[in-house]
């Protein structure tokens, strides 16, 4: 049974959306006063995503191991392309960032982690130097484009949270677990549902607040989609 949000992408709310470079016409995101329905769609996207990702994960289709190494090559390849816009954008300690960047590919490229331990460690670096350019891209790129990468990260971290529970349980029990929870996530995937269309009314102003708004939003993602592993 795929349980999936009913959502509906309404592209004219998504006014501007900056992709590192390769920029999609609209006026939201420049506009102040849509910043709210904006994000709410961002978000309705990013959560039939990570849905779809859990399903995946739950019908043991890879072992959480190649699982992981397919999240990272993905995330390094986004991380190329938001080093591109930097060098080519950036402003006040651009290079700073971009070392940061390549140390955090350097962790992406590390070896695959064929153990939850080996998984463990490869996480608090990754997650070392995420922390890291959180910090360090604030005011180097517009904002469009800072934000277009938070979103991106904050993604990948709720990823790695479920294929944490991937590791510790394994395939088939992660797949008994899911069974278990269906219910549990449906109910859970309307109060998401619920709090998502509530961003539509947001009115942020300050760049300070729509990073913590985003962080925030992301926060609801994780525990709509993360378990934890008994």
């Amino acid at each position: 049974m795929l349980i999936l949000i009913t959502v509906t992408t309404d592209i004219d709310h998504l006014h501007k959306r900056i992709h590192f470079g390769i920029c999609v016409k609209t006026n939201a995101m420049a506009n102040e006063t849509h910043f709210g329905e904006s994000l709410a769609a961002i978000l309705r996207k990013a959560a039939v995503g990570l849905e779809k990702y859990q399903v995946q994960l739950a019908l043991g289709e890879m072992e959480a191991q190649d699982q992981f190494e397919k999240l990272k090559k993905k995330f390094k390849t986004r991380l190329n392309t938001a080093q591109q816009y930097v060098e080519n954008n950036g402003r006040k300690a651009k290079n700073e960032v971009l070392q940061v960047i390549d140390e955090m590919k350097l962790q992406l490229a590390l070896g695959k982690a064929e153990s939850l331990d080996e998984f463990e460690k490869q996480e608090k670096k990754i997650m070392r130097a995420f922390r890291t350019l959180e910090a360090r891209i604030d005011g180097v790129i517009d904002h469009e484009a800072e934000e277009e990468l938070h979103h991106e990260m904050q993604q990948f971290r709720i990823k790695l949270d479920m294929l944490k529970v991937q590791y510790k349980l394994g395939n088939m029990e992660a797949r008994d677990k899911f069974e278990e929870r269906k219910h549990e996530l449906e109910a859970s995937m309307a109060k998401l549902k619920a709090k998502i269309e509530a961003k539509r009314e947001l009115n942020v102003k300050t760049r300070a607040a729509r990073k913590e708004e985003i962080k925030e939003s992301y926060k609801h993602l994780k525990k709509a989609f993360t378990v934890k592993a008994k």
